[in-house]
């Protein structure tokens, strides 16, 4: 019989401008910037949005660093690559802001006699609080009572007055579309938009075109491009154009993909991208139907099962190739790549440029359609949001 191998605990112990915490590491991925969905929120204007992220692997702790604008230092060190962390190493994220990393053997025994103090102190409040506990139960009571004969008179007016609720793609958005539409409503006169909101709805768009439902994160130079886009689109009728085209003709697009087992909001957002970019007055379902075989050999090559796979499928797409054993892309991939888990993937290769500029920009532009599609009016433009 194996012995029972604890796995070693890890305490982040934050020191931000003098305020101390200590924060236990329970995630597997743990995102430390200046936006509000990390899981770590710094406020400080010298932290990125998204400054750095940290990756638990059964308590081998690697860092990586997000192409923050200042860099992240470990130990004084300016971390270019993805660092494996040791106990008692210094995260320098500003001259402000800094964590050390606490790895060590988790405790599987809590003193007896520890257990014995506690319960002493607690069984007499327990004991010296009954009347009031019994006070609060009979008051809890009542209230529920209340509250159930009030819901019972006021559940059909309520139930009446709800819209009828569509959603967008079973168990890929739980959100009824017309709140959705009603909501964004507010912010179609928006003058601008935030990086927070564009970052939302890429991601969300980046779990649609693929089978990845685990957290992304965006480098800062992609969502300051999708944003850029989005700015210049907002002055365009030409999207809102395409969209109708697009939309007329999306469920037999669907059917196509799910036929060859690809998704269908990959497919149909490649077409959006190419109407888009070549400006050539073609058939949708047409240009699908070239597509489709191209996406099934890219699909049997990179995988789709993570976000970055599908992206490496965008990128595949365009610069072509492609053969039953191999794609240029992978062969740049397998020259380029050392560490799979943080390097496979368009970011890095444009960022090591093995990536070249106008397919980066495609990638932006789908990235910026698909954006968009979420909640048009969000952003600005008078359109629908998609539906297949």
């Amino acid at each position: 019989m194996y012995p029972n191998v604890m796995k070693p605990e890890i305490t982040l112990k934050v020191n931000n401008n003098g305020k101390k915490e200590e924060i236990r590491l329970t995630v597997s991925r743990f995102s430390i910037g200046r936006s509000q969905d990390n899981n770590l929120v710094i406020s400080d204007v010298g932290i990125s949005r998204r400054q750095c992220i940290l990756e638990n692997f059964d308590g081998i702790l690697q860092i990586s660093d997000c192409g923050s604008e200042k860099g992240t230092e470990v130990n004084k060190t300016l971390l270019t690559t993805p660092l494996i962390l040791k106990d008692g190493d210094l995260v320098s994220l500003t001259n402000n802001c800094d964590i050390t990393i606490s790895i060590h053997s988790a405790s599987s025994n809590i003193s007896s006699a520890t257990q014995i103090k506690e319960n002493k102190e607690v069984f007499p409040a327990i004991k010296n609080n009954v009347n009031l506990l019994a006070a609060l139960t009979l008051t809890l009571i009542m209230v529920g009572f209340i509250t159930l004969f009030f819901l019972k008179n006021n559940a059909t007016n309520f139930s009446s007055s709800l819209p009828k609720a569509r959603y967008i793609e079973q168990g890929k958005d739980d959100i009824p579309l017309e709140n959705r539409e009603e909501e964004s409503l507010s912010n179609e006169n928006s003058s601008t938009v935030s990086l927070e909101q564009v970052e939302k709805a890429a991601v969300q768009f980046i779990h649609n075109i693929s089978n990845d439902d685990k957290p992304y994160t965006f480098p800062e130079k992609a969502i300051n491009d999708i944003k850029a886009r989005i700015e210049q689109y907002r002055t365009s009728e030409n999207l809102t154009r395409n969209f109708e085209r697009v939309q007329a003709l999306s469920a037999k697009m669907s059917n196509n993909a799910r036929r060859a087992n690809i998704e269908p909001p990959l497919l149909i957002y490649l077409v959006l991208t190419e109407i888009n970019v070549t400006k050539i007055d073609t058939d949708p379902l047409l240009l699908a139907d070239r597509i489709l075989p191209e996406l099934r050999s890219l699909r049997a090559t990179f995988g789709s099962e993570l976000a970055d796979s599908t992206l490496l499928i965008v990128a595949g797409y365009k610069i072509g190739g492609s053969t039953k054993k191999s794609h240029p892309l992978l062969v740049t991939i397998r020259r380029t790549v050392k560490n799979p888990l943080v390097e496979r993937n368009v970011w890095y290769l444009y960022e090591h440029n093995q990536l070249d500029p106008p397919i980066y920009n495609f990638i932006i532009e789908l990235l910026t359609i698909g954006t968009i599609s979420q909640n048009p009016h969000q952003f600005g433009i008078n359109s629908t949001i998609l539906t297949f």
